[in-house]
């Protein structure tokens, strides 16, 4: 039976492009930051604009993408740095979410075919004076 390799020796070997090492680092990481990131860190009311499932996902994605960067100091270094990541996705998300205009409800009823809305700007048989020139309308 094989010793299963440290996080440190994994990132080591994904850094110089061993795929089965990011793949085994993803198998172990994922659900850990799944679970961490589960745990109320994304507001019910921001999750119906994205899963924080997916951001985990997303989060740890790019992790690996950048993995040449990242410069462990000790074993456990990489998920402190994953779930900070996580954490900045969260609050970006929050922040998106804060910019969102509220949902409004539609009516039951919609316009009938054919018929178009009331203008809302004047037309060129309206206009009988300088009032409705081009000009006019531009506001300095």
């Amino acid at each position: 039976m094989t010793r299963p390799q440290s996080t440190t020796v994994l990132l080591h070997l994904t850094r110089n492009g061993d795929n089965d090492a990011r793949k085994e680092l993803t198998r172990r990481l994922l659900p850990r930051l799944r679970r961490w990131g589960a745990h109320g860190r994304l507001p019910q009311s921001a999750r119906n604009l994205a899963d924080t499932d997916d951001l985990v996902q997303v989060s740890l994605m790019r992790a690996l993408e950048h993995v040449r960067e990242f410069e462990p100091q000790h074993e456990g270094a990489f998920l402190s740095y994953l779930r900070r990541i996580v954490l900045n996705a969260v609050r970006d998300e929050l922040r998106r979410a804060g910019r969102r205009p509220a949902r409004a409800e539609l009516g039951d009823t919609l316009p009938q075919a054919g018929r178009q809305p009331p203008p809302t700007t004047s037309t060129a048989s309206d206009c009988s004076s300088a009032d409705c020139s081009p000009a006019a309308s531009v506001s300095w």
